[in-house]
């Protein structure tokens, strides 16, 4: 938190020192600040408040910490009209929005504590702070190639099973999401020397995806994942059917209880089931009841689940 911190009061003072140094600027780098702190203002406060009271001392003397260090790095005859004019022309992007490398992990330090994000998980997404996951080219997409946005605030990293792709979760490892991609036709192609042309151009067609549907698309399926999961003492079981960018998509999800080598903890768990050509690709969702209670989290967090669900798109 405290580089976050330091990095947003850098910034203040960088557009500070445009707009004494170079007047022609100043109008653009205040605006520019009034924009980082209407995007930003929420956590460096929150950030402030939770050193202070770490600390026992006043907000304003936490500022008066980080800046004084800053202002003796900066040296303002250093600013030129030309690097200022292109650092305003990409603020939003770059620095707001930190989707310039050196600035990414400290706008994520900064949404993670932004107090509306976390009582509202979505407004984070829908306030466009997105990454996306491609998988083109992905060792294990199968030939597959989609791609499915996240918030910038949470960590993607490459699935450890077999057949998921990437994981995606908060930093406090409490929700997560991941992507698999199972090639239902693989035992199928593996004999398809011995397979006549019209056979296998209808493991290709709609017909053979069709098919697929019919197979996958049933309660046992649904109960197949929560064997798989190992989900015990099951309250409730919910399925529906849906479409996600055009393709037929099964939604199933319930709550019970999950053991692991320390402790159990009531989960709620969420699964996408979408039939798309010969494949059977599943996002999964899990929220764990350690983060307080579970009905709320649900609530808190099933919207945000179901904005990136609907954010995946085939790219083929």
């Amino acid at each position: 938190m405290s580089n976050a911190l330091g990095f947003a009061y850098g910034i203040e003072l960088n557009n500070q020192y445009i707009q004494e140094f170079l007047p022609e600027l100043a109008a653009k780098a205040k605006l520019a600040q009034g924009d980082f702190i209407m995007a930003h203002g929420e956590s460096i406060e929150s950030i402030e408040n939770e050193l202070a009271t770490f600390q026992d001392i006043t907000p304003a003397t936490i500022k008066t910490q980080y800046t004084n260090p800053i202002i003796n790095q900066i040296e303002p005859n250093s600013l030129t009209q030309k690097e200022s004019s292109k650092y305003l022309e990409n603020f939003n992007d770059e620095v707001i929005m930190g989707r310039k490398e050196v600035f990414t992990p400290f706008v994520k330090t900064l949404l993670r504590n932004n107090p509306s994000y976390r009582k509202t998980p979505a407004k984070e997404f829908l306030n466009n702070y997105r990454e996306i996951f491609y998988s083109n080219g992905h060792s294990k997409s199968s030939g597959v190639n989609l791609s499915i946005e996240y918030p910038t605030s949470w960590i993607s990293e490459p699935g450890i099973k077999s057949n998921l792709l990437q994981k995606f979760k908060t930093d406090n490892n409490l929700c997560i999401a991941g992507i698999t991609i199972q090639n239902r036709s693989i035992e199928t192609n593996n004999h398809s020397s011995n397979m006549t042309k019209e056979e296998l151009e209808y493991i290709l067609s709609m017909d053979y995806t069709n098919e697929l549907v019919k197979e996958y698309f049933a309660l046992e399926l649904g109960r197949k994942n929560i064997d798989e999961v190992r989900l015990k003492n099951i309250n409730d079981f919910n399925y529906e059917h849906t479409v996600i960018d055009g393709q037929s998509t099964m939604i199933m999800e319930t709550t019970g209880e999950i053991q692991n080598e320390y402790h159990e903890s009531r989960v709620y768990i969420s699964f996408y089931h979408i039939v798309y050509k010969n494949h059977l690709i599943t996002l999964s969702y899990m929220i764990n009841s350690a983060i307080g209670d579970l009905d709320s989290e649900i609530e808190k967090y099933k919207p945000l689940y179901q904005l990136m669900a609907s954010s995946l798109k085939f790219t083929d």
